[in-house]
């Protein structure tokens, strides 16, 4: 975890009581900071883990999930604007998909279903039919 000295100066504005940036603002910062200085650094040796970033300073805490992660960090930095990641997913969470590593199949889609059937079992809809 890096540690910083200095408060930024969004810090001293939420310290005079002006508001945080907007969700889209913290999310665009948090996915930079973690392509940019953290991924290289995680990716290998803890994949699947949850990372915590401060999206103002950069640091970076990890754990076994959200919870974890975000605790371990606000020990050290209580008043931190953090964005969660997945190491090695796109998201945090999901419904289906799965690891972005290659060479890996997606979960929950059946290589040999026939063309009008979903992995699932539902059938297409054809024409007429509805």
């Amino acid at each position: 975890m890096r540690e910083t000295e200095t408060p930024t100066n969004a810090k001293r504005d939420r310290a005079a009581g002006l508001p945080r940036p907007p969700r889209d603002e913290t999310a665009r910062l948090g996915k930079e900071v973690y392509e940019r200085d953290i991924r290289r650094l995680v990716e290998a040796s803890h994949h699947g883990e949850v990372v915590a970033i401060d999206v103002e300073s950069g640091s970076y805490a990890l754990g076994k999930n959200a919870i974890a992660a975000s605790e371990s960090l606000r020990r050290h930095y209580p008043d931190a604007q953090i964005w969660l990641m997945r190491v090695g997913h796109r998201t945090l969470y999901r419904f289906g998909g799965g690891s972005i590593r290659k060479g890996r199949p997606v979960r929950g889609v059946a290589r040999d279903a026939s063309p009008g059937i979903f992995p699932c079992g539902i059938r297409k809809p054809t024409r007429g039919s509805v």
